[in-house]
């Protein structure tokens, strides 16, 4: 194209350009998915059933607003068979707990024991674990007590070149 010269405009049927508007994205506009002409809809349009709000609704039927004489059973919505009360006097406990604090944990938790005694690890301790965890060092390790003999023995095995007095520190 020479400069100074307007390309030549070349016509198409209409259903190429509908095409084009469905398959082909436009940048910063909303894709057309071929449901409706946007061009034949008013500007609040909205696509949907419009709800019409009743005067009975949830909140008539739980409340149970019946005249006294109209109910069809006194006992209708109440527990009447024992144990399935909600009356929380009773001591008996439904399910089981999360956390098993009724079972012993055994010394070595094996892969297929899926049971949480309290000690399972949380998110940030997966995501970010303890730098001593490459050395098999549990954090419960370092809660366990010591005896001095063994801390001083330690530090002798480590080549720490402490005397009497300064290990007391």
């Amino acid at each position: 194209m020479a400069y100074g010269k307007e390309p030549n405009t070349t016509i198409v049927r209409k259903v190429v350009e509908d095409f084009k508007d469905v398959a082909k994205d436009h940048l910063g506009t909303c894709k057309n998915q071929g449901f409706a002409n946007a061009r034949e809809l008013p500007k609040d349009f909205a696509f949907g059933y419009r709800n019409k709000p009743d005067e009975w609704g949830v909140r008539q039927c739980m409340m149970a607003n019946v005249p006294e004489d109209e109910l069809v059973d006194k006992n209708l919505g109440k527990a009447t068979r024992p144990g399935y009360r909600n009356d929380s006097s009773t001591d008996r406990s439904f399910g089981i707990p999360s956390v098993r604090t009724d079972i012993q944990r055994p010394l070595f938790k094996k892969v297929t024991n899926n049971n949480n005694y309290g000690d399972d690890a949380n998110a940030y301790s997966l995501i970010c674990p303890s730098k001593y965890v490459a050395n098999d060092i549990r954090e419960e390790d370092f809660l366990q007590p010591i005896l001095k003999q063994d801390m001083y023995d330690l530090a002798f095995k480590a080549n720490f070149q402490l005397d009497d007095d300064e290990f007391e520190e």
